[in-house]
């Protein structure tokens, strides 16, 4: 495993989820790091939540079209529907920040 390559991609994640807080909180209001709830922890499904949102940032150096998808892992995708099973009330939003902007999708809102 090529661990000096893994961290600089997990700096350049971390990096670009502090740069685009501010935007975020502009559009889902006040969001809180998943990472520093005890009863979320380190490695919880979603980066961001408040009493409204869930949401998942990913990063990616590329333009937002140069494939024909942007994708994230199914284990989010499982980990949404477990939680809107308990908060229906809840929206989860899976987003990209890519070189020329940021990009979203609804949990489940279409294939």
């Amino acid at each position: 495993m090529d661990y000096k390559k893994l961290n600089k991609d997990l700096s350049f994640g971390f990096k670009s989820e502090n740069e685009v807080h501010q935007i975020l909180e502009e559009e889902f209001g006040t969001l809180f790091k998943s990472k520093l709830n005890p009863e979320m922890g380190k490695y919880y499904e979603f980066d961001k939540y408040n009493e409204e949102y869930f949401i998942e940032i990913k990063s990616r150096r590329i333009p937002h079209d140069k494939y024909p998808t942007l994708f994230f892992g199914e284990n989010k995708l499982i980990k949404g529907d477990e939680i809107l099973k308990k908060a229906p009330h809840l929206r989860i939003s899976y987003l990209w920040k890519c070189m020329d902007g940021i990009y979203g999708w609804e949990h489940r809102s279409s294939e």
